[in-house]
């Protein structure tokens, strides 16, 4: 999967989330409660994590994380 436009802490965090599930996630990292960003739809789910200022975006027949950034990204995409 390739990332133009990251930074070294958005690379850091994908490494550290994706594929990985995102409710054994949340928990394992402590995030809180999230925030259902609008881009959320049938297939995806985009949440943002206020407490720890990251937003994921993960499958939802799967659970699996695909993508995560630092900071609110509603457009964030696979």
């Amino acid at each position: 999967m390739l990332f133009t436009s990251c930074n070294n802490q958005d690379k850091e965090l994908q490494n550290d989330a994706i594929g990985k599930n995102v409710f054994d996630y949340r928990y394992e990292n402590n995030l809180g409660n999230p925030e259902t960003l609008k881009g959320t739809n049938g297939k995806y789910w985009i949440t943002y994590y206020p407490q720890a200022d990251i937003t994921l975006l993960a499958r939802k027949k799967t659970d699996l994380i695909l993508n995560a950034a630092s900071g609110k990204k509603p457009n964030l995409k696979q």
